[in-house]
């Protein structure tokens, strides 16, 4: 077994780094979109207003790559009532380039909370 230099076993050190790690992971995705130019694409992300929670881009987007085109949340089609939908956002590529969009999923009146989720894309627009 590995020991630290007090002759303690690193084990604990070891989960506690492996649980970092895997919080990253989990509350801090991203993924990778290719497009074209002049291109619509649409992010989806699981949604579900009835617990207050909805999506927000969380930075500025690089209007110069990119355009929102519209955003809407689907309703499931199951008619539970607080049932899980989704939201869409549907933006279109209008230059060649590399761009990130990044959305948290908040409650907008809890201003000083952290975000429930976050999830970040980035955005590879060819010719």
């Amino acid at each position: 077994m590995a020991t630290s230099e007090t002759g303690r076993p690193l084990t604990g050190i070891l989960i506690i780094a492996v649980s970092v790690v895997l919080f990253f992971v989990l509350f801090f995705s991203v993924r990778n979109t290719e497009t074209s130019v002049g291109k619509s694409f649409t992010i989806t992300l699981d949604s579900n207003p009835t617990t207050g929670y909805q999506w927000q881009i969380t930075r500025q987007l690089d209007t110069g790559l990119l355009k929102l085109v519209d955003s809407k949340y689907i309703a499931p089609k199951t008619g539970l009532v607080g049932a899980p939908g989704k939201e869409e956002w549907t933006f279109k590529a209008t230059r060649a380039g590399k761009a990130i969009i990044s959305f948290d999923y908040v409650r907008p009146w809890e201003k000083d909370e952290m975000p429930a989720q976050s999830d970040s894309f980035i955005i590879i627009i060819g010719e």
